[in-house]
């Protein structure tokens, strides 16, 4: 009985610890607008039991002098994981998000035309910033959202 009893106190304590540690990301709200995506991504999607990703460069900072870029990866069941109206840049979205530190990315590459584009890794800029200079951007710390839970 004694070793039963162990038994069960150390698989809840391995439980635990390994949800402790895979739930360590730190979660922030975010409130921004969506300036870039990965057209890859965005294309490949299907409708299956995997889950299909958008790939995105947001601008969190709020005001024109104090811009703010990070990189949102939306993970969820289904085709769209994003609104179109979100994803073009013309309505704000608001998320809860989970740090990522395994897909920040340094220096992204930026496309403002769909026929320039090279593949995965690329950012298509959507029509409402394609004017907008973004050469500033040199490193996009990443955040994860689970959408449709």
């Amino acid at each position: 009985m004694k070793n039963a009893q162990n038994f069960i106190f150390a698989v809840i304590a391995m439980f635990l610890l390994i949800s402790t540690a895979m739930a360590s990301g730190r979660v922030r709200n975010f409130r921004g607008t969506i300036v870039a995506f990965d057209p890859s991504y965005h294309s490949l999607k299907q409708a299956s039991f995997v889950k299909n990703i958008e790939v995105t460069i947001a601008e969190v900072g709020g005001k024109r002098s104090n811009q703010t870029f990070i990189k949102v990866i939306f993970e969820g069941f289904g085709t769209q994981q994003v609104a179109d109206d979100v994803l073009s840049g013309r309505t704000p979205f608001s998320v809860r998000a989970v740090r990522d530190t395994s897909c920040d990315e340094a220096h992204p590459h930026l496309l403002s035309k769909a026929d320039s584009f090279e593949g995965s890794g690329a950012f298509l800029l959507n029509q409402t910033h394609q004017t907008q200079s973004l050469d500033a951007i040199s490193r996009l710390e990443c955040y994860r959202v689970s959408v449709g839970k």
